[in-house]
């Protein structure tokens, strides 16, 4: 199991602490680059899951893009772990469409962004969760970053002497 907090910034789910680091728990010999791969990949994706779990209850899907997003592994992880439906685009250059979509609205020639989004936003695929697939291993990440937590002020103080 991974904990995903490999660079200094303010990025740090429901953590918050600007001490968090990354780290593998759990690794023998018996492990390859895949399973630390599939670590990382999980790592990132139950902090997707940690941030929505502060933000609330309002979400119903996410949409992703990127090139994470050609992943079906990581789709269907993030799906498996947030509950929640993942849509992903038919097209690229979201980010392009996007401000095109601003641009619609904003100069009437669409009422607003929904009513853009609906006429020039394809979907490819919606990958539906499977429910409970990832929920013991959820609390067991929450559960043993609570215990890594309790090494960070030790790893600083570490540091600050290097």
């Amino acid at each position: 199991m991974t904990s995903r907090w490999w660079h200094d910034q303010r990025d740090r789910g429901g953590n918050g602490s600007r001490l968090a680091r990354g780290s593998f728990l759990g690794m023998s010999f018996d492990h390859d680059r895949e399973h630390i791969a599939r670590a990382v990949f999980e790592g990132l994706t139950f902090v997707v899951r940690d941030c929505l779990d502060a933000f609330g209850p309002a979400v119903r899907e996410l949409r992703v893009c990127g090139g994470g997003s050609a992943s079906d592994l990581w789709v269907r992880m993030i799906a498996d772990v947030t509950g929640l439906p993942v849509l992903r685009p038919a097209d690229a250059e979201v980010g392009a469409r996007g401000a095109f979509l601003v641009g619609l609205a904003a100069t009437g020639a669409a009422a607003d962004l929904e009513e853009a989004a609906g006429r020039h936003v394809r979907l490819r695929d919606a990958v539906r969760p499977r429910p409970g697939a990832y929920e013991t291993f959820y609390r067991d990440f929450l559960a043993l970053r609570e215990t890594a937590a309790r090494s960070w002020p030790l790893l600083a103080e570490t540091r600050s002497r290097s």
